[in-house]
């Protein structure tokens, strides 16, 4: 998502990827038939499907100290806001 941002969102749409999701330029879906449906009804003009990132590459960023690009992961199901915590803090 990192190089889609960078070749495509910001050169041709003049925006990052978190202005254009709330100008509601963008949007998303994790279903790829959903996204097909939107195109062919003439709802959205295009749609980008992208592969899933692997367990160990998102663990390889975050043990690099790194943060993963807005909506470049997609976990389910969710926890609920609230139900779980983990500290932060070395016992």
């Amino acid at each position: 998502m990192a190089a889609i941002e960078r070749e495509i969102l910001v050169p041709h749409l003049g925006a990052d990827q978190a202005a254009l999701a709330h100008d509601e330029v963008l949007s998303y879906t994790k279903d790829a038939a959903e996204a097909l449906a939107l195109v062919e009804s003439g709802a959205i003009a295009a749609a980008l499907v992208l592969r899933g990132i692997p367990k160990s590459a998102v663990a390889a960023v975050a043990e690099a100290g790194e943060t993963m690009p807005q909506k470049s992961t997609y976990f389910f199901p969710k926890l609920l806001t609230g139900v779980a915590f983990h500290s932060l803090v070395d016992d």
